[in-house]
């Protein structure tokens, strides 16, 4: 009688929420003695990142520590090469072969790498359906008349996939079309997803709603 360890991939496994677009998952293997994380990075050439040795994966409710990593040392700074592109893995504690979600989080800084709601069953993030009333196609022509008037625009939506373990402040970014500079105003976000938030415009502009470093949508 033979035995044989388990092991199941997941190649670019989607996720719900990030607040970075300078680390991605290209793979996660879970084995029965670890999960591995095949990361791809992108950051600006000679700079460098670095991911700490208190990161985790958390799934229902559980974490699960870094080990090591291979093709970077934990907590030592990792400089980008002149490509601006590089690879590593990263070896945590196994998560259960049946696991569906988790969530990859670098520290609990602020400014620590976070993705949240990795799936590892769907290929794409399954969307609820959207009520007729909130479908609408954008137009080229807004009618809104361009003129320099200082007011406010009122900015409402919803956020699908947000939970409780997304703890990172959200904020609408506004930039000044006179003086260039880019304005930022936090966003309170209920525990149902729900936000409404207020931005002072001296014109018709478009608004980006942000989480840390990562721009999730422009409102016009």
């Amino acid at each position: 009688m033979g035995a044989f360890a388990q092991q199941r991939e997941v190649a670019l496994p989607p996720s719900v929420h990030s607040n970075t677009t300078s680390v991605e998952i290209r793979r996660a293997t879970l084995a029965d003695t670890a999960t591995v994380l095949d990361i791809d990075a992108f950051f600006r050439p000679g700079w460098w990142i670095k991911i700490a040795s208190d990161s985790y994966l958390q799934a229902d409710g559980k974490k699960y520590a870094v080990r090591r990593g291979e093709g970077i040392d934990l907590d030592s700074l990792f400089w980008m090469p002149a490509s601006g592109e590089a690879s590593f893995k990263l070896v945590f504690e196994p998560l259960p072969q049946n696991t569906q979600t988790f969530d990859f989080i670098e520290s609990d800084c602020d400014n620590c790498f976070k993705i949240w709601g990795v799936d590892l069953v769907n290929k794409r993030i399954p969307l609820p359906q959207i009520p007729q009333e909130y479908r609408q196609l954008s137009k080229q022509d807004t009618g809104i008349p361009v003129a320099w008037q200082k007011g406010k625009a009122v900015v409402s939506g919803r956020l699908l996939g947000y939970g409780p373990q997304i703890k990172e402040e959200f904020h609408f970014l506004y930039i000044n079309p006179v003086s260039g500079q880019e304005k930022k105003t936090s966003v309170q976000v209920k525990a149902d997803g729900t936000f409404r938030g207020e931005v002072e415009l001296l014109s018709p502009a478009r608004i980006t709603l942000a989480l840390g470093a990562a721009r999730l949508t422009d409102a016009p």
